[in-house]
């Protein structure tokens, strides 16, 4: 029989769970412990790790009071799966037997993607297959009638490599909220706009060269240099290694923690490829690839929004429930509002459930944005556009084409690009657009 419950313990722990009317529900437990990253095999400092998953568990028996056997991706002799509490009901056996780590990225993406056959790039810092060994950048043929099948893997670690090298520039850390080592990526990626890529920077570190002559505060754009040097190169890479098989004339989908890499993804959109990623490419899509890859759904499955529900908390009765038309008098007026509607989004990307929102030309808008999000000044925000006024789809914010002007317009990066998120026009973040007349 079909698991229909799978378990992912280590950063971005989930459960996710397939439900009698073929419905796929995923918790993802930083949005119930209030960690970002969270996880249970390392959990913060004072986290009870066993009270989190517990409460997960409860979570997942309200949508599917059945549970059928165990996937897990951890190993046995774990904290997790040798605590006698474990399983989600005192009868069930541990299951170890599972896809890897990259195969259930790539279900995760696949399907649910729109393609009946595509090629599936997963890569990111590293994750066990079936037989312990560790795989960095694999690619895959995928069909809706025939499975999915790896063809390539290559020993290349992109993804800690991009992270290791974000590590000496003091601009990413110098931030209170900087200090999680996986949120560097981020950071990274968008100061890389601010500098030009300069491959004599590596020269001189690989000829004797001393990083903080590069990385202090005298020398601000030197570090944007080596930021746009490494996107460069990561970039660069990337392609190469998916060059061979491109020729397959098929449509991309891109998984993995790399995947969040929005330059990367634009670029192979502008080189002429059909490309897409899935709103939880990270590991936090682990448990529902799991479960994917086991079942193989022959139509595209679409579950963005199918994460936890609003707290039923007292406490938050004071917060207001306001009308559409309010909201959107609100946002005319100049107002910033944090917004909560139906259930949560699957991945880390806010697309419109959970989103703090403004009208789009805005005063200081990016900033005011930054400031009540607690982030870096050289952050990008993200602008939601109808589906129709845009050349291309990115329902996930998985995109940044040259999009406007940074010194008229609050949503573009410093490169005259933007992240942004196309919206259908009947959703509430399309209907909001048409009452203020203004993107958001």
């Amino acid at each position: 029989m079909n698991s229909n419950l799978a378990i992912y313990t280590s950063h971005d722990a989930s459960i996710a769970v397939r439900t009698d009317d073929n419905t796929y529900r995923v918790i993802e437990l930083e949005r119930l412990s209030g960690h970002r990253y969270y996880s249970l095999d390392n959990p913060p400092t004072g986290q009870d790790w066993l009270a989190t998953y517990k409460q997960a568990l409860a979570l997942a028996a309200q949508w599917q009071p059945t549970f059928t056997p165990t996937y897990l991706t951890i190993h046995p002799g774990s904290e997790v799966s040798t605590h006698p509490d474990w399983s989600p009901t005192t009868h069930l056996t541990p299951n170890f037997t599972l896809c890897g780590h990259h195969d259930a990225h790539a279900a995760c993406a696949f399907y649910q993607s729109p393609y009946h056959n595509a090629l599936i790039l997963s890569y990111d810092g590293g994750g066990p297959d079936t037989d312990g060994q560790t795989q960095f950048f694999v690619i895959y043929r995928a069909s809706r009638i025939t499975g999915i099948t790896r063809i390539s893997s290559h020993p290349v670690n992109l993804g800690s490599a991009y992270l290791s090298h974000a590590k000496p520039v003091a601009e990413i850390h110098r931030y209170s909220k900087s200090s999680n080592w996986m949120s560097w990526a981020g950071k990274l990626m968008a100061l890389a706009a601010y500098g030009q890529p300069d491959y004599a920077i590596v020269d001189l570190l690989f000829n004797g060269g001393h990083a903080e002559t590069i990385f202090n505060e005298r020398f601000k754009t030197r570090q944007f240099d080596w930021c746009a040097t490494v996107q460069e190169y990561h970039q660069r890479a990337t392609l190469r290694l998916l060059q061979p098989h491109l020729h397959l004339s098929l449509p991309i989908c891109i998984t993995g923690g790399c995947a969040l890499n929005v330059k990367v993804n634009q670029h192979l959109r502008d080189l002429g490829y059909e490309v897409f990623v899935p709103p939880n490419p990270n590991d936090c899509g682990l448990t529902l690839g799991l479960l994917l890859w086991q079942d193989r759904p022959l139509h595209q499955v679409t579950c963005t929004f199918n994460g936890i529900d609003w707290p039923n908390d007292p406490r938050l009765s004071s917060y207001p429930t306001i009308s559409l038309n309010d909201t959107a008098s609100r946002l005319a007026a100049g107002q910033i509002i944090g917004y909560i509607e139906g259930s949560s989004e699957l991945g880390p990307r806010a697309l419109g459930h959970r989103s703090i929102l403004c009208r789009g030309n805005l005063p200081h808008a990016r900033a005011r944005l930054n400031a009540i999000k607690g982030r870096e000044w050289y952050r990008p925000v993200s602008p939601v556009f109808i589906s129709t006024a845009a050349n291309h789809p990115s329902p996930f914010m998985s995109f940044a084409p040259i999009l406007g002007n940074p010194h008229t317009d609050e949503w573009t990066h410093i490169d005259n690009t933007a992240r942004f998120q196309t919206v259908d026009s009947t959703t509430t973040l399309g209907r909001l657009i048409d009452l203020t007349g203004y993107p958001l």
